[in-house]
């Protein structure tokens, strides 16, 4: 009956740790890849504010959920094969046990170590704040098309006034003989809408850099999971590799 249950806590210690294993695989090598893909081409297309929000969440979520499966998984493989190495029979404390039970904690140790400042920063960041910024690149480039259209159609318009003006006094001075009159001078008038240009590019290069920091600072904090995640699947699956050879040598082979 002893080995029996002794026989059960083991399979579900290398369960959980074969699950702590791909769950890391799979968030390293498929999930995160995809968010970054996704906020990437944010960067140089209109993307919609619901879509970017979309990826900005889903980053959240990820983040959130891997914290928390890798700590029960890890716990909970931790905890089973170090029961399983304390309750065996002298003949049955093998090594691979002790070594299966350390996996975890090194996986969330080198989680901590590497990723829990960036986790940290992806979880307080500023959804709307993130939004705006990833966004800001199109609106600034529609922005700017406005503006030189604006001055262009100025500048056609004070063109114009300068032939209108000068027609009419050509005009006139065929018109009139030089011993009574003389062609006076063009005024020309041209009012033009004073407006502070200097200030308005100003806060928006400020805003410029804002966005581009809040946007690179996201997406390195974002890669730096990755890589965490990815040195995690690698102890990860090193030791549930161990625990799987040791099991079936318990079993199948002594």
């Amino acid at each position: 009956m002893a080995g029996s249950c002794i026989a059960t806590v083991k399979i579900i210690g290398v369960s959980s740790l074969g699950l702590l294993a791909g769950s890391l695989t799979y968030q390293s090598l498929d999930a995160i890849p995809l968010l970054l893909n996704g906020l990437s081409k944010s960067l140089y297309s209109s993307a919609s504010s619901s879509k970017v929000h979309n990826y900005v969440a889903a980053v959240k979520s990820l983040v959130a959920n891997a914290r928390i499966s890798s700590t029960v998984l890890s716990s909970v493989a931790s905890i089973l094969f170090a029961l399983s190495f304390h309750y065996s029979p002298p003949s049955g404390q093998h090594p691979y046990l002790i070594y299966a039970a350390i996996g975890g904690p090194l996986t969330v140790a080198g989680l901590v170590y590497q990723a829990y400042a960036a986790e940290s920063k992806l979880l307080a960041a500023d959804d709307s704040k993130l939004v705006t910024s990833f966004n800001s690149t199109s609106s600034s480039n529609s922005a700017a098309e406005k503006i030189v259209a604006k001055e262009e159609d100025e500048e056609d318009n004070l063109g114009k006034s300068y032939i209108h003006v000068s027609d009419e006094s050509s005009t006139s001075s065929t018109s009139s003989t030089p011993a009574t009159s003389a062609p006076n001078s063009p005024n020309v008038a041209v009012h033009r809408d004073e407006q502070p240009v200097e200030d308005v590019e100003a806060l928006s290069v400020e805003e410029e850099v804002e966005s581009a920091l809040a946007k690179k600072d996201f997406i390195n904090n974002l890669e730096k999971v990755r890589s965490s995640y990815v040195i995690g699947s690698a102890i990860s699956s090193v030791s549930f590799f161990i625990a799987v050879v040791g099991l079936i040598g318990d079993y199948y082979l002594l």
